[in-house]
C-alpha cells in the first residue's frame, strides 16, 4: 500500500545529485505487480477506494481534540514538528480519516508505524493509532525533560514567537471571515 502523489515543484538539487521535491497526495493505492526496478520502481496500482468518512460523533470529535493537544503539549516540550500541522488540521475537522493521514504524514513517525496508519481502512482506527502514538511519544518527552530538567513551560523565544504569530494569523482569518459576511472587518494591531 502506498500514496499515488502529483509533484507539485521541485524545491531544489541536493550535492549528491537527487532533487528534493514537494508532492501532494492524491490518493492511496495497491502495489499490483512490479514492470522494472532499474533504475527505478515501476508499478502497476489499483486506486483504493476509501469509504465515506463517518459522521463525526461527539466521541469522534473529542479524540480529534485530544490528538491536537497532545500535540501542542509535545511542542511545549520540544518536539519539532513541520509549522502549519496544527493549522492544516482544520481544513480536515469534519473527516477523522484524513485527520489522521494528516497527522500520519506530518508527525516524523517510524516508517513502520507510517505504513501501518497508511494500510488501516478503517478511519476511526486510524485515529486511535495517531492519538496512541502520540500519547506515547509525550511519555517520552516528559522521561526526557525530567532527565534533563528542562520545564515544560519554557519555550525557545522562537517557539513563543511562532505560537504567537499563528494565533494572530487564526484572529484575523476569523475577522475577516465574519467581515466578509456583512460586517465590518475588525482592525487588529499585530502584537510586537
Amino acid at each position: 500500500t502506498g500514496t499515488i502523489a502529483k509533484i507539485v515543484r521541485p524545491i531544489r538539487r541536493l550535492s549528491d545529485g537527487r532533487i528534493k521535491i514537494l508532492a501532494q497526495g492524491v490518493c492511496k493505492a495497491k502495489v499490483l505487480s512490479f514492470s522494472n526496478e532499474d533504475p527505478f520502481f515501476e508499478v502497476e496500482v489499483e486506486q483504493i477506494i476509501e469509504s465515506l468518512a463517518p459522521e463525526v460523533t461527539s466521541e469522534v470529535k473529542l479524540l480529534m481534540e485530544e490528538c491536537k493537544s497532545l500535540i501542542e503539549e509535545a511542542l511545549g516540550y520540544g518536539k519539532s514538528l513541520s509549522a502549519g500541522i496544527l493549522f492544516g488540521l482544520d481544513n480536515v475537522s469534519d473527516d477523522p480519516g484524513k485527520f489522521a493521514d494528516h497527522l500520519a504524514s506530518n508527525l516524523g513517525l517510524k516508517i513502520e508505524n507510517a505504513q501501518y496508519v497508511l494500510e488501516e481502512p478503517d478511519h476511526i482506527k486510524r485515529l486511535h493509532l495517531i492519538h496512541s502514538y502520540l500519547s506515547s511519544e509525550l511519555d517520552v518527552l516528559k522521561v526526557q525533560s525530567t532527565i534533563t530538567g528542562t520545564p515544560k513551560d519554557q519555550l525557545t523565544n522562537s517557539q513563543r514567537e511562532y505560537f504567537l504569530r499563528e494565533q494572530m494569523k487564526a484572529i484575523k482569518h476569523e475577522l475577516n471571515d465574519k467581515g466578509q459576511a456583512g460586517d465590518e472587518p475588525a482592525k487588529v494591531d499585530e502584537m510586537s
